[in-house]
């Protein structure tokens, strides 16, 4: 008894140590992975419309990127490759800038291009895309006129959305965007609105000519710095991409996998409220946290390696536009689990499968089918936990890819597997243990309302898991 206490004692302390030290889940850019960012910023003049158009792509799109770049597929990008692609890009997207004068649909001509790749995560490397664009206004008749700008490009990419309008030798009569661009042309953006980013496509300016009046310019641009990340998935990111690669620096690099999958599994998610509540509704035991621990940490692993395969072959896919489709299959499969079990659960404690029994002055609640785990229900609950992949892992195998170690990944990936697993299995044991504490507990009391309590606990935690599974669902649907 004492080795057991002390075992639970040490798994606890192992587990709220590495709660206590985890940071949060790691994201590269500022505003994720996966965001291609939009910024617009317009210059009125009386004889024409200046547009300073960026488009900055996180590590993801930026990977997938790549493939238009390298034109000859040697995964090397020459001078004459970004030159043509940086020429081609900025002309598809002034197609996809309507600017409108009055009405009229006026072209944009392309003034100047630039293109840069500021240091990403993991090996992999961000890109900066500047477009500068011109059209010629008449202004001369001293009429007020309205001019649209709306931004049709990349409608279904997540990200940040700016558009600011300046004037010289012009007067803005009326405008509904501001004159400054908050993020400095997206090169610094405001922690405070990086979960709510702005979502500007469209600009309306009402203006006439004015050889006096101007506005202030937006800020000039400051060299984008590659953003900060936290400390162990820095370190795995320069083990992954010495130019030098020796058994101890993967060994190093499998250790730090291995803490990073540690830390996920302490992040929200992967449904640790749910396991907790099967568990303990359901006579959960340490081989059942075991299975159930280890099948999220081989669904998420896998489908890390999915997704990485999809990115790295398909230019046109929009990875994080799964997200919330994965989320939401998680969330329906945990809420049909749920109802079979509050389905069996009632059965139980309306008498068809379960009574209380009196031996020896003591309660005892005789379970009946169904009462005990069974190995679907907990593959599913572990498929379920581990089918939204993190996007560190999958940052990790891409920049491995990226470097020509695509092996070297596919370890890692793997062994950040484990690391979920050990604390997820860790986490269930814990659970478990409780409800053998609780089931000891029931045998004990002499009250008949520790049976009743009893009989009714497996309602009560079906019901959790099937509240758990439809809020999971609804807040993932709700961001299709």
């Amino acid at each position: 008894m004492r080795r057991r206490r002390t075992a639970a004692v040490a798994g606890a302390t192992l587990v709220a140590a590495l709660w206590l030290l985890a940071p949060a889940e790691a994201w590269a850019h500022p505003l994720g992975n996966f965001t291609v960012n939009h910024y617009a910023g317009l210059t009125v003049a009386a004889d024409g419309l200046a547009v300073d158009y960026v488009v900055d792509l996180a590590e993801i799109p930026a990977f997938q990127e790549r493939a238009s770049i390298d034109r000859d597929g040697d995964g090397q990008l020459v001078p004459a490759e970004l030159v043509a692609y940086r020429t081609t890009r900025c002309q598809r997207l002034a197609r996809g800038l309507r600017v409108q004068r009055d009405g009229t649909l006026l072209a944009l001509a392309t003034t100047g291009t630039r293109l840069t790749a500021p240091p990403g995560q993991g090996g992999l490397d961000t890109l900066r895309l500047e477009c500068r664009y011109h059209t010629d206004l008449d202004l001369t008749d001293g009429q007020p006129h309205t001019l649209a700008v709306t931004d049709t490009n990349n409608p279904d990419r997540i990200g940040w959305r700016e558009i600011t309008a300046t004037s010289r030798h012009a007067t803005l009569v009326d405008v509904d965007v501001p004159n400054r661009s908050i993020s400095d042309r997206l090169t610094d953006y405001p922690e405070d609105l990086l979960r709510s980013p702005p979502d500007t496509r469209q600009a309306t300016l009402t203006l006439t000519a004015d050889p006096t009046a101007s506005t202030p310019h937006s800020s000039p641009a400051r060299t984008a710095a590659g953003p900060a990340a936290n400390g162990p998935l820095r370190t795995l990111t320069g083990l992954l991409t010495g130019r030098r690669l020796t058994v101890t620096t993967v060994l190093l690099a499998a250790a730090v996998a291995l803490l990073l999958g540690a830390v996920h599994a302490l992040a929200p998610g992967h449904g640790k409220t749910i396991m907790a509540a099967y568990l303990i509704g359901q006579h959960g035991r340490a081989r059942h946290a075991a299975w159930i621990g280890s099948t999220v940490a081989a669904t998420h692993t896998a489908g890390v390696l999915a997704l990485g395969l999809l990115i790295a072959t398909s230019h046109t896919l929009v990875p994080e536009r799964l997200y919330p489709w994965l989320t939401t299959i998680s969330g329906l499969t945990v809420a049909a689990i749920g109802a079979a079990l509050l389905h069996t659960a009632i059965r139980t404690r309306t008498g068809h499968h379960a009574h209380p029994h009196t031996h020896s002055g003591h309660h005892h609640l005789v379970a009946g089918p169904g009462s005990i785990p069974r190995r679907r229900e907990l593959a599913a609950l572990g498929f379920a936990g581990g089918l939204v992949p993190s996007p560190s892992a999958l940052i990790v195998l891409l920049g491995a890819m990226a470097l020509q170690r695509t092996w070297l990944g596919l370890i890692m990936v793997a062994i950040y597997g484990v690391g979920m697993a050990t604390v997820l299995v860790i986490t269930g044991w814990l659970l478990a243990g409780s409800r053998q504490r609780l089931d000891r507990w029931k045998g004990r009391s002499r009250h008949p309302r520790a049976a009743r309590w009893a009989t009714n606990l497996p309602v009560a935690t079906a019901g959790l898991i099937v509240l758990g599974g439809v809020t999971i669902a609804t807040r993932a649907i709700t961001s299709l």
